[in-house]
């Protein structure tokens, strides 16, 4: 009978035994690493484009608009009284005659827009010129020194505007300077009745464009 090596056996069963830990730890481990993930967005929308002449919000209706602003609404007092600077109270609203005065004071420019924009204003006085008025008309050139207003190329941000001031498009029909000659001119209103309404206006022009 052939003798077994005792060393030999307990090698192999020392194999075995360590083969079947190492499986036993091998059916127990679990990777460990860093990891994050998420799931985000973005999103945008238009920029307004919004350009505001007296509250009046130009865009849309052309690219260079024209609008009548209503300088003849907020006449005031120009001597003669002592309201004087005071809202006229003694001319039907919406007219001149001596001894009013007027100007471009409180009108805005606004840009209501979320863009930066290149805005240009001119302001011209218009008579009514028709055959009907030719004489009315002239005599009212010498009562009333007006100068047509241009604002230069102004970039206006988000938010800015341009103001007009008091001495902006200023303009009056002194009182008591020429009496014979106002009552002339009151004279051949009357006669027109009207129908040649308005005699004078002022014109506000405004350009505006976007910055690139």
């Amino acid at each position: 009978m052939k003798k077994k090596n005792p060393f030999l056996q307990g090698a192999v069963w020392l194999l075995v035994i360590t083969m079947l830990g190492v499986c036993a730890m091998a059916g127990n481990t679990t990777s460990a690493y860093y990891t994050a993930s998420a799931t985000g967005n973005a999103s945008a929308g238009v920029a307004k484009w919004s350009i505001l002449v007296g509250g009046e919000d130009i865009v849309g209706v052309t690219d260079l608009t024209t609008l009548e602003i209503g300088l003849f609404e907020t006449i005031l007092c120009d001597g003669g009284t002592t309201d004087n600077n005071a809202k006229e109270q003694h001319v039907t609203e919406g007219l001149f005659a001596p001894g009013t005065k007027g100007s471009m004071a409180g009108l805005e420019v606004v840009n209501a827009s979320d863009v930066t924009a290149d805005v240009e204003v001119s302001i011209e006085w218009v008579y009514n010129d028709a055959p009907a008025n030719a004489g009315i008309v002239t005599d009212l050139k010498t009562r009333f020194t007006l100068a047509d207003i241009i604002v230069p190329l102004t970039t206006l941000d988000p938010g800015d505007k341009i103001e007009f001031e008091d001495t902006d498009c200023a303009w009056s029909w002194a009182w008591g300077t020429d009496s014979n000659g106002d009552t002339a001119i009151g004279k051949a209103a009357a006669a027109l009745a009207g129908t040649a309404s308005p005699l004078v206006k002022a014109v506000v022009t405004v350009t505006a464009t976007q910055v690139n």
